[in-house]
């Protein structure tokens, strides 16, 4: 049988033997730091930075805040009634100073693109990524089932958040009413198939105009819940921030006196597309 041969060096024993050298390590490299347009951080809730209002429902990694609504930018119909409305929040201010304007800036869209002035379809959809272009295309759908049509305004009203930490200076739709229940229904199926809750099923459609911090624990009746969303979500008081107990109806009857002949008679301005905001992300669907 053939051995494999093998070199062999018989070194002296009175030799000694020279270490090896260690092979030198080299020194890695740092990878570079991932820019920070690149990595999203979970939001943290700074109620100073939102007049006080934090999240009641946490913040859950890959769910989008969803809400439908109608713009309404009154200074592109109707000058006078803008005017009317900015004089109705100065007055509410005066009366209620905890009170907070969302009439600011609403001849012209702002930065954001959300307008401030907006009557709601929805009430706060909470989505999963997958689900946002599902509920994209429905959203379409159903503005496409309607005409543009014309909204007059009838009366000034209060309403308070599902949560019960805010209430709202509201204006009511008066005509228009019919329509914005036929987008409410052709919304439903969509928002039912997400199992949330739709719209409401006798709604009081409406713009919101002003709104306050309400005291915490305090009990509201008789009273329909509003469907206003937030980019943060909807909010909770704290005490270091100024709240109401709640808006008397002597001081809604009282503005009803002072400006409700002339928001009846400010005219009618055109609802002319629907918005979906989900997360900061804006589409807007034209009616019909």
């Amino acid at each position: 049988m053939k051995r494999t041969l093998v070199d062999v060096d018989y070194g002296s024993s009175d030799e000694e033997a020279e270490p090896t050298p260690a092979p030198e390590q080299k020194k890695r490299k740092q990878l570079p730091t991932l820019s920070s347009e690149l990595t999203i951080s979970a939001p943290v809730d700074d109620p100073s930075k939102h007049q006080g209002r934090i999240r009641t429902r946490p913040y859950v990694e890959g769910q989008f805040v969803a809400h439908v609504y109608i713009p309404i930018r009154l200074g592109h119909a109707s000058k006078k009634l803008y005017e009317t409305i900015n004089r109705l929040v100065d007055r509410v201010r005066d009366m209620v100073p905890e009170m907070h304007s969302l009439v600011t800036n609403s001849i012209d869209p702002p930065s954001n693109g959300l307008a401030p002035l907006h009557i709601s379809l929805s009430r706060p959809i909470y989505l999963r990524a997958h689900h946002r272009e599902d509920f994209r295309t429905g959203v379409q759908s159903a503005a496409r089932t309607q005409d543009q049509f014309a909204l007059s305004l009838a009366s000034i009203s209060s309403f308070v958040n599902d949560d019960k930490t805010r209430i709202f200076i509201s204006v009511e739709v008066g005509a228009g009413h019919a329509q914005l229940k036929q987008l409410t229904d052709a919304l439903t199926p969509s928002i039912k198939r997400l199992h949330q809750e739709p719209y409401y099923s006798t709604p009081r459609f409406h713009f919101s105009v002003a709104w306050a911090l309400l005291k915490e624990g305090e009990q509201q009746t008789a009273k329909q819940t509003s469907g206003e969303a937030l980019d943060e979500g909807e909010g909770t008081d704290q005490p270091i921030f100024p709240s109401v107990f709640d808006i008397p109806e002597s001081l809604i009857d009282d503005l009803n006196k002072e400006f409700g002949r002339e928001i009846r008679e400010g005219g009618n301005f055109m609802a002319e597309a629907v918005e979906l905001k989900i997360g900061k992300a804006i589409s807007t669907f034209k009616l019909r």
